[in-house]
């Protein structure tokens, strides 16, 4: 009797240990290493940033988008250097949610705009772009170079080809890879990494009842929130198998003639209208493939299927128990039934 108390003690003290691993991983949460209350939001070209509380969320919010060239950024270099901690390379996924507040000449209005990033703050001596290029390939040690300097004034990374959509009907989640190797994020020459926007006025083309120099107001407010940096791994994987959706393309647009951009000279992008927008787009960029946007589900599915998971395991887990149970059982019975025909041999002998 002992024996078969002992033997259930250890079937159930296995069941316990099993689920309660099973509900851990379960319900482990996916690591976030941009923190938006601590990060504030970058103006970019003027326009006018702030971060805000709303319905408990926090939201960086821009207006004043005047241009083109006008938005908002936030700096990925320090989520970036933590997620890459001892290691000499990381594979990351950016992700955030975006939604605008169109004018009411352009309600209900549907466009895109392009990824990229900016290398703030760094002043290029003499405005000469292929020495500071030629600079910066030297610091970063035969690693790829991820930003170019082709105007000798604005320090640009390409992202990728995947455009950020822009509507005012709903938060819509853009979301996009990266690779990078350690010496690209620790080199000096580039010390913020600011991800901002461009072609904010998407395909329309400013027409001449507009302001001059292709000043087009057509957002009263534009915003993002959630926004993430998440190991590329693990965030597939708490998303599930992603179904790729198209990459909308936008129309080609002409370039308004004479069209200025910001001074990026500053941190804060002030624009003086002295200088013209660069129109090289930069070559050298980081393996950057975009992330279908299959987080779209909603958090009340994302709970029930993360409950459906730990149920699943625990039944899985049940089963292998009472499998457990039946076999010690069965192996008692036999040994029981054992013990008889020995006793009966041991009667007919004498």
């Amino acid at each position: 009797m002992k024996k078969i108390i002992t033997l259930i003690l250890a079937v159930a003290l296995v069941f316990s240990m099993a689920t309660a691993s099973f509900s851990v991983n379960a319900e482990a949460e996916l690591k976030n290493f941009f923190d938006m209350d601590a990060v504030a939001p970058v103006s970019v070209g003027g326009a006018e940033v702030s971060s805000k509380t709303v319905d408990g969320e926090t939201v960086y919010s821009a207006t004043k988008i005047d241009y083109r060239w006008c938005s908002m950024g936030f700096n990925i270099l320090p989520a970036l250097m933590e997620a890459l901690g001892d290691d000499d390379e990381i594979e990351v996924t950016l992700v955030f949610q975006v939604k605008t507040d169109w004018t009411e000449a352009f309600a209900g209005h549907k466009t895109s705009c392009g990824p990229t990033l900016r290398a703030m703050g760094v002043t290029v001596p003499n405005a000469d772009g292929d020495q500071w290029m030629s600079d910066y390939e030297d610091a970063l040690g035969g690693a790829e170079a991820v930003f170019r300097c082709d105007d000798g004034k604005n320090i640009l990374g390409a992202v990728s080809t995947k455009r950020v959509p822009l509507n005012d009907e709903a938060w819509t989640t853009y979301a996009v890879d990266f690779y990078f190797e350690r010496a690209q994020l620790e080199c000096t020459m580039t010390p913020n990494w600011t991800f901002c926007f461009h072609e904010m006025n998407g395909a329309h083309q400013p027409n001449g009842t507009e302001a001059p120099k292709g000043k087009l107001v057509m957002f009263d407010e534009f915003m993002i929130k959630g926004i993430g940096v998440y190991y590329t791994e693990d965030y597939l994987a708490s998303v599930g198998t992603p179904t790729p959706e198209p990459t909308p393309v936008p129309t080609a647009t002409p370039e308004p003639e004479d069209d200025p951009i910001v001074d990026e000279g500053t941190n804060d992008g002030t624009n003086d209208g002295t200088v013209a927008e660069p129109t090289a787009t930069p070559t050298a960029k980081p393996t950057a493939t975009p992330t279908a946007e299959a987080d779209n589900k909603d958090d009340e599915q994302k709970d029930e299927e993360k409950a459906d998971l730990t149920w699943l395991w625990i039944a899985i887990a049940a089963v292998v128990v009472v499998g457990a149970v039946v076999a010690v059982v069965v192996v008692l019975n036999k040994k029981k039934a054992a013990g008889a025909e020995d006793a009966a041999d041991e009667t007919t002998e004498e």
